[in-house]
């Protein structure tokens, strides 16, 4: 949880690159920590949607499959919040 506030802000300048790899792998880290930052992430979940939904509308299939996938990673929480 004490490393989320160092973490967001590569991940969001990640999600800006133009190499949709490196997008892909922000987008799956974002995944990834939901399952073992549940309390720390609270504060953040709106910030992390909105990371989260533009790349709804990538260029790039993988993307969008694994935003989805990360998206549902986070539902618990949008739907309690």
């Amino acid at each position: 949880d004490e490393l989320l506030p160092l973490m967001l802000p590569v991940v969001e300048a990640r999600l800006a690159q133009s190499r949709w790899e490196i997008r892909e792998s922000a987008v799956l880290a974002l995944g990834a920590i939901a399952e073992g930052c549940t309390t720390g992430l609270l504060p953040y979940l709106p910030q992390l949607i909105g990371f989260l939904m533009p790349m709804l509308d990538d260029a790039r299939p993988l993307v969008r499959s694994t935003t989805c996938w990360t998206l549902s990673r986070y539902s618990r929480w949008v739907v309690q919040c």
